[in-house]
């Protein structure tokens, strides 16, 4: 949703109307403090998502590598008992 100039001009003097001019002051602070509550609600969240995804994600990695590793080791073995009695 965007807002034109207008539409946020109308909406300036809708408020002017309605509180007053000597209320925008506090209305400006107090929706300030609204969004930077919002958005730190959202960080928040987004925190413990990342964390909760994360656990699982590196875990997986790392059974890969370990997979990864078991393969190797396996590969040499074969080549070494192929070749000679190791």
């Amino acid at each position: 949703m965007e807002l034109s100039i207008g539409e946020m001009a109308l909406i300036a003097v809708a408020i002017v109307v309605l509180f007053g001019p000597d209320k925008l002051p506090q209305i400006a602070r107090d929706l300030g403090a609204g969004v930077r509550k919002m958005r730190g609600a959202v960080e928040d969240i987004k925190t413990e998502i990342m964390k909760e995804t994360d656990n699982p994600v590196s875990e997986i990695k790392r059974e890969i590598e370990k997979v990864k590793d078991a393969a190797k080791d396996f590969k040499s073995d074969e080549r070494c008992s192929k070749r000679y009695s190791c």
